[in-house]
């Protein structure tokens, strides 16, 4: 019943787009103290820059001395990559308007009405929602405990961080599998899943630590394009609260087998290897230090020393030991205890702090994280493309993105607690360091991110605000040690098991304004009936954005088709618009589904095909138009039409963002325009005619600022 066009089709090999008051806090010094008053000042008249073409550039806004307002600003980059968590997990309660959680309405919604935080499940009631964990000191996953989820009280450190700075809520793992080949994503932009590159397809952990791959990581780009870089990891042997718990996957590759280096490979602060953090005695680690947590200024001693003495390089990426990873065999307040640990270092250094950007991301949310596939639970679709699409799919998985993880940007650019909700995987890390190194006059351009990742995915860019400058650092929580709750030597506590009884829908506390980073595009679709073919076809186009700039749209039939678990994907830019079209005909005239998208967009179509020459009655049709603008200019624009013999009443109804109700009535043959305001760009919609059954139309989603 539907058309699945052409497949992605990708550009030219290896082409990238077009780049597109203080507070007193536990490490605040006075020094640090003045200086962030006199800065936060001058930034205070700041406005945001626009998010187009010109992203990278300054606005007219007025920088404190020594600022330029621009990406020039920024000197170094350090991602922290933690384990195994989901979005949903740690922050479906997160107190921060925007922010995509428990409270989202535009969630998928199955035929029988209940939205996918209804987790297909063999209980009486045939589902389970999102539970409370019943313990924070270990959190180990299995079946049972796949929905369940913290509070802040529970994760009191990463709620702050959240909201302190900027959280990222479409932050999606690379692939719908394990730590490993999503690590491999970060660090080469490709899992080589058609084994063209050397090494064979990667869909496990399998190949740990064995040296067998040999494409290029993005590191050696660095490396030759003369951009200094470091692997901060532990070297020590690998027993909870030291080594690199298998982590560190450059060791996957043939170019970093110490077996084979030479002598330059390991000069420190220069060669490969030195850089990548493997030591000539890999194979062989020294004895562990006490293992405890008190020796974590051990673990992180190199990064802390070249924090202090100033010798930070451009790039870092840091790997935690498992104890202090997020894996779900340990607590995510022991891991809150190692980032923490991270922010002090920078922090402590006020150049550094003034000119660093911290990314905390994780690997994955533990496995496979689709319906009834493992893994914490989280609710936001990923983005998945068309069967065939060039570099993209692995024998044994599904293919696209995984589910979404936690992102915070933590940084002078980023502070406020803004939410961002643009696409991004783990190869937009890579694509963020892609511009900035063209900014720098060195590019070091990934050669292996397919074009469809390129266009589903951003940079980052977003997420940041160059010419708002505010060094404060907020007042934190200290994270809390669990080490004397639980001996780590004895039996883990057991893990959270689902209620017993009536379940409740988990709530989201949203208080106070919107938030959100502006978008420089937007998804759109639209419904075209052909009355004497009997079909319904949507046209989905996007608006905006950078040349190929594009969104991941899944189509799913509510009514008269069989249920579908992922929807039928289409790959939607601003070069290529989609359809897809509804055979009434062989539905009884009939027509019912959804196309849902990022940043909470969602249409619904649902009605039946008049036939052409039918005219009786009242036949209600509608056009729509996104009006791009800033604050009060972003409207939707509808055009209301009665095509039948009798006037139509429109009944439209503010589903979220807004408290309004109109009804309005349109003569035969006649049309009204009414203008749909937003708020910060967000709209929900949900139209129908009176007298009309089952005619229904939903139009939710945001439109772009200018």
């Amino acid at each position: 019943m539907s058309k699945n066009e052409d497949n992605f089709v990708e550009p030219e090999s290896g082409a990238m787009p077009a780049a597109s008051a203080p507070s007193s806090g536990r490490h605040f010094t006075r020094r640090k103290f003045v200086k962030a008053v006199g800065l936060t000042a001058a930034a205070g008249a700041a406005v945001s820059a626009g998010l187009g073409a010109d992203r990278l550039q300054a606005s007219a806004a007025a920088m404190p001395t020594g600022r330029t307002g621009t990406i020039a600003d920024l000197k170094h980059i350090v991602i922290v990559t933690q384990e195994n968590r989901s979005f949903d997990h740690i922050f479906g309660t997160l107190n921060l308007p925007g922010a995509r959680g428990f409270n989202d309405k535009q969630a998928l919604t199955w035929q029988n009405g209940q939205t996918n935080f209804y987790e297909p499940n063999s209980r009486a009631e045939g589902y389970l929602l999102p539970y409370r964990a019943d313990t924070t000191k270990y959190n180990a996953q299995n079946t049972s405990s796949r929905m369940f989820y913290f509070e802040e009280q529970d994760v009191p450190f990463h709620h702050a961080i959240a909201k302190a700075w900027t959280v990222a809520d479409h932050y999606h793992c690379s692939l719908n599998t394990s730590t490993d080949p999503n690590r491999i994503m970060m660090w080469t932009g490709t899992n080589d899943p058609q084994g063209v590159l050397g090494g064979g397809p990667r869909i496990n952990n399998s190949q740990n630590g064995q040296f067998l791959f040999q494409w290029e990581t993005y590191p050696e780009v660095l490396q030759k394009a003369g951009v200094t870089w470091q692997m901060y990891v532990d070297n020590n042997k690998d027993v909870g609260w030291f080594g690199d718990y298998e982590d560190n996957t450059l060791r996957d590759f043939a170019r970093y087998n110490p077996v084979n280096a030479s002598a330059d490979d390991f000069e420190p602060g220069k060669g490969l290897l030195a850089r990548g953090g493997i030591t000539k005695d890999y194979t062989n680690p020294p004895a562990d230090q006490k293992n405890d947590r008190t020796n974590l200024d051990y673990v992180l001693r190199d990064f802390i020393a070249d924090c202090a003495a100033g010798t930070l390089p451009q790039v870092s990426w840091v790997t935690s030991p498992a104890s202090w990873s997020e894996h779900p065999n340990h607590a995510p307040n022991d891991g809150a205890i190692y980032v923490d640990r991270v922010i002090q270092a920078v922090h402590d250094n006020p150049e550094l702090w003034d000119s660093t950007l911290i990314i905390l991301n994780y690997d994955e949310p533990n496995g496979a994280n689709r319906v009834g596939q493992g893994g914490f639970f989280d609710h936001v679709l990923p983005a998945i493309p068309e069967d065939g699409t060039p570099g993209e799919g692995a024998p044994g998985l599904n293919p696209g993105f995984g589910g979404r993880v936690p992102l915070v940007m933590i940084s002078p650019w980023t502070r406020g607690g803004y939410v961002c909700s643009e696409v991004f995987d783990h190869t937009s890390t890579i694509m963020l360091l892609e511009q900035w190194t063209t900014t720098l006059g060195k590019p070091a351009i990934c050669k292996n991110i397919s074009a469809w990742r390129r266009t589903v995915s951003g940079d980052m860019l977003s997420a940041i605000d160059f010419t708002r400058f505010d060094n404060s650092f907020p007042s934190l929580p200290t994270p809390a040690s669990l080490a004397a709750v639980v001996d780590k030597d004895k039996t883990l506590p057991p893990v959270p098991q689902p209620p017993v009884g009536q379940q409740v829908m988990p709530t989201q506390d949203s208080t106070g304004p919107l938030k959100v980073r502006p978008l420089s595009f937007h998804q759109h679709a639209t419904l075209v009936e052909d009355r004497t073919a009997g079909t319904v076809t949507a046209a989905m186009s996007f608006e905006g954005g950078r040349p190929g700039k594009g969104a991941s749209m899944l189509v799913f039939p509510d009514k008269y088709l069989p249920q579908q678990t992922y929807g039928t994907p289409y790959t939607v830019s601003n070069t290529h618009p989609r359809t897809h079209t509804w055979d009434a005909t062989q539905t009884g005239g009939q027509y019912a589904f959804s196309i849902y998208g990022p940043d909470r967009f969602v249409r619904t179509f649902a009605g039946q095909v008049v036939p052409a020459a039918q005219t009786d009655g009242a036949i209600p049709r509608i056009e729509v138009e996104l009006i791009r603008g800033s604050g009060a200019s972003q409207q939707v624009k509808l055009t209301l039409h009665s095509d039948g013999s009798q006037a139509v009443i429109f009944e439209l109804v503010a589903n979220d963002f807004l408290d309004r109700d109109q009804a309005i009535s349109v003569a035969a043959g006649k049309s009204k325009v009414v203008t749909w305001p937003t708020k910060s760009g967000y709209y929900d919609i949900v139209i129908t005619a009176k007298g009309v059954d089952g005619w229904k139309q939903r139009y939710a989603g945001r439109v772009a600022q200018i």
